[in-house]
This record gives structure tokens, C-alpha cells and sequence, in this order.
């Protein structure tokens, strides 16, 4: 009888055991034929959205969901040299399933997906950048890591931060100033810099480079010579002016467009960054009388074209003073004119196939013109007088010197040159005149000397 009893325990046990080994395995095998196998309460989010306790159908058809309205309103853009290019919604390819299968418990798990190569290079070429100089790798992991998450954010990726870096130095842009003597100051600050270096993130200032190694022989003309070289070559590389001046009139060492003034007096300095995290070179030599500007850096992808536009040359005008000491009929110059000109200086970069990927104003650089000045009889300035008393016009009047003339026209033209014209049209109305005087209908300036 006991062991009967005891084989109808084990029976009954066996029993127990295959009943609810049987529900248990039926429902996980049900579930995985059916996929209907609710997520664990600990994972809790995909890119966001939550997942807890709910079917992976369910989740799956919430995350497609998801993924189409983010696909309809994403905004994520590749740029370079300030030009943006949207990637396209179709680029991306989400993998719902696997994104649920490896769902992390407790955490917000990002979205699996995959980029198309050939699609996302399309966007880094329409942009001018080579694709050769790109971690293309690096971008697009930086693109599938914001994507994965469904930001509803603009995301914009500058290629620039994804640049190689560079194997070696190139030479970047070549500069000369010729005629230039071999004076003590520039000996003083050649011997100091026959060789700049211009750190990542850095400022260079020239007046303070100068300060600091003490080189106090130098001219404010030799400090010229030297920023401009600097500033024409600087303009064909990443480095960024931030200050720079020009004179009244354009030096003999400068070329229309490309002076940088120094004058230590009035705190005029030249003044450039590096915004870029590679060092570049800059080399300055003094062969005979040409001073040479050489500037190495890591090879950029574009080259850089510099031109001059809208160029236009101001007429002088003419400023006529009277004496008493002129004959009748002649005229002495006691200045010569000289024209002035205004222009614009303007920078492109080019890819490698001619696209021009921007265009930019540098400056626009204006020279006021130097006025003629004549000395001519009063005898003539009297004549003159009486016929317009005579067609009973009432002359403008003025006690202002010739001088005093010579000096409100100049301060009249340094004025921006867009307002040349208007200020020509004016200028009768503004200018000192002497008694009985007249403007002359070309543009001339009375101005008698009352001595």
C-alpha cells in the first residue's frame, strides 16, 4: 500500500509539473509565433517615446508612427562655409524590430538605423567640400546618433568639424612688396619674427607683438609695410582680420584695396584671428629690396580668388582764390589736383570643379581726391560781380578764407563715396565764397584772396 501510495504522489507531481510547464512554455511559444509579448515594466523608453507593458506590436506600431512624423518635420542639415543643405527623410532606414528586440531595461533607447552612403556623400559634395578631407565615418555616426532619438530640433553638422587632419604644411598664399629699404626698425623686427606662428584660437595684434619684444625703432610707415604684406596674404586663408585701417591717400608700397595703416599715436593697430584649431606659418623675408610674405597652413578644400569691383574714379574739383596781385586773364596753381577713387574688395572660394561655393565683401576702400587750387586776378572776381549785380542777382557772401575753403571742401570729401554726386550738386551752397563771387558751372570753387 505505501508504495502505492507513494507511485501516486510522484504520478500526481509529474502531472502538476507538465501542466503548468505546459501553459508557461504555450504561452511564450503563442507569444513568440504571434509576437504579442509585452515589454518588461523596466523598458521604459524608445527615442523617447514609452514602452512599458506594451505589446511589441504595439510598440512597433507606435514607433513607425513616430518615425513618420518625425521623417515629415526633420530638420537636419550638413553645412560648410555658412552654406546649409538639408539631408533627406529618405537617407534614413530604421530597423523597428531590431530597436525593440535590443530595448535596454530602465533607459531610453535610442532607435536602430542605417544612413545611405551614397546618398549622405551626394549632400557632402553638393556642399564643395571634398569628400577625401571628410571622417566620413566620424559625420555619420554624429548624424544617426541625433536621428536615433527623433529630435524634433534643427541639427546642423559643419563639415569643418569633421575635417582630417591635415599630413603636412602647404603653402597657402605668396606675397611681395618691392622697393623696400632695409631701414633699422625692419631689421629690428625681422630678426625678432623671420617666422610667425599662429596658434588655433589665437589673436595676433601687431602693436602688441611689437611691444613685447620691445622693438621701439620702428616708424609707423615700417609698421605699414609690414600689416599690409600681412593683410593681402592673410586674405587667401581660414585667418579672420578683425582690425584694420587705411590713410588719406594709398602709399607707394600698397596696392589699391590691400593697405593696413598702423599709427602706434593714435592706437591704430592690425589685428587678426586664427578661428580655426590648426596652426598656421606665416615667413617674412627681406631679398634686396622686396620684402616676401609666405603663408603655410593645412591644405584648404577651395581655393580662395580676390578681386577688385565697382571701381570708380572722383574727379577733383577746382578751387579758385583772387588777388589783387594777378594780372587779368592769368592763372597760377598753387596745388595740382589728383584724382580719387573708391573700390570694393571682394573674396570668393571655388571647389576643385569651379563651383563657387561664397562670395563675400571684404571692404569697401575709399581715397578722397586732392582739389586743385588756382589763383587768379580780383580784377576778374569784380567784372564778375557787377554782371551779376547787373541781372539783379544778390552774390552769396562770405569773409572765409581761401584756406578756410580748402579745408571744409576736404572735409566735405571724406564722406562715404555714395554720396559724391549729392555732395557735387551741393557744393556751391556749402563752400565759403567771397563778396561778389560765383560758382563756376563746372564744379569750380571761388575763394578770393582779400589781401
Amino acid at each position: 500500500m505505501k508504495k502505492r501510495a507513494h507511485s501516486s504522489t510522484v504520478f500526481l507531481v509529474l502531472c502538476t509539473v507538465y501542466l503548468v510547464g505546459s501553459a508557461h512554455l504555450g504561452t511564450k511559444l503563442y507569444d513568440r509565433i504571434f509576437e504579442t509579448e509585452s515589454v518588461s515594466a523596466n523598458a521604459s523608453l524608445i527615442a523617447g517615446m514609452e514602452i512599458s507593458n506594451e505589446s511589441k506590436d504595439n510598440i512597433k506600431n507606435k514607433l513607425n508612427k513616430e518615425i513618420q512624423v518625425w521623417k515629415e518635420n526633420q530638420n537636419v542639415k550638413a553645412a560648410y562655409l555658412e552654406v546649409e543643405e538639408p539631408i533627406p527623410s529618405d537617407i534614413f532606414q530604421f530597423d523597428v524590430n531590431a530597436s525593440v528586440d535590443k530595448a535596454v531595461n530602465g533607459e531610453d533607447s535610442p532607435l536602430i538605423l542605417h544612413i545611405d552612403d551614397e546618398r549622405f556623400l551626394e549632400v557632402v559634395s553638393f556642399l564643395g567640400m571634398d569628400r577625401d578631407l571628410i571622417q566620413i565615418d566620424k559625420l555619420k555616426e554624429a548624424v544617426m546618433a541625433e536621428a536615433s532619438m527623433l529630435e524634433a530640433d534643427v541639427q546642423i553638422f559643419d563639415l569643418e568639424d569633421f575635417m582630417k587632419s591635415p599630413d603636412a604644411v602647404k603653402v597657402l598664399a605668396e606675397n611681395e612688396i618691392a622697393g623696400v629699404d632695409a631701414t633699422k626698425g625692419l631689421d629690428a623686427f625681422l630678426s625678432s619674427f623671420k617666422e610667425i606662428v599662429i596658434e588655433p584660437l589665437s589673436t595676433f595684434s601687431l602693436l602688441k607683438v611689437v611691444e613685447d619684444q620691445k622693438i621701439t625703432s620702428m616708424t609707423n610707415e615700417e609698421l605699414s609695410v609690414i600689416s599690409t604684406g600681412l593683410y593681402e596674404t592673410l586674405l587667401y586663408s581660414d585667418l579672420q582680420v578683425i582690425q584694420r585701417h587705411q590713410g588719406s591717400s594709398l602709399p607707394e608700397y600698397a596696392e589699391l584695396g590691400f593697405e593696413a595703416r598702423v599709427d602706434q599715436g593714435l592706437q591704430q593697430d592690425f589685428v587678426f584671428i586664427n578661428p580655426t584649431n590648426q596652426a598656421n606659418k606665416i615667413r617674412i623675408d627681406l631679398n634686396g629690396d622686396t620684402l616676401v610674405f609666405v603663408l603655410e597652413g593645412p591644405r584648404q578644400p577651395y581655393e580662395v580668388e580676390i578681386s577688385l569691383q565697382n571701381k570708380q574714379t572722383v574727379e577733383p574739383r577746382v578751387i579758385k582764390q583772387y588777388s589783387p596781385y594777378v594780372n587779368q586773364g592769368q592763372t597760377n596753381v598753387r596745388a595740382e589736383g589728383k584724382d580719387g577713387v573708391q573700390t570694393e574688395v571682394w573674396r570668393k572660394m571655388v571647389d576643385s570643379g569651379g563651383k563657387v561655393l561664397k562670395e563675400e565683401l571684404i571692404s569697401s576702400d575709399y581715397y578722397p581726391p586732392v582739389h586743385r587750387e588756382e589763383l587768379v586776378s580780383l580784377e576778374e572776381y569784380m567784372v564778375n560781380k557787377e554782371n551779376v549785380l547787373r541781372e539783379g542777382e544778390e552774390p552769396v557772401t562770405s569773409t572765409g578764407s581761401g584756406d578756410d575753403q580748402a579745408e571744409d571742401s576736404d572735409r566735405k570729401e571724406t564722406g562715404h563715396a555714395d554720396n559724391l554726386e549729392e555732395d557735387k550738386d551741393d557744393q556751391p551752397d556749402l563752400q565759403h565764397v567771397s563778396p561778389g563771387s560765383e560758382s563756376s558751372s563746372s564744379g569750380e570753387i571761388p575763394n578770393p584772396d582779400m589781401k
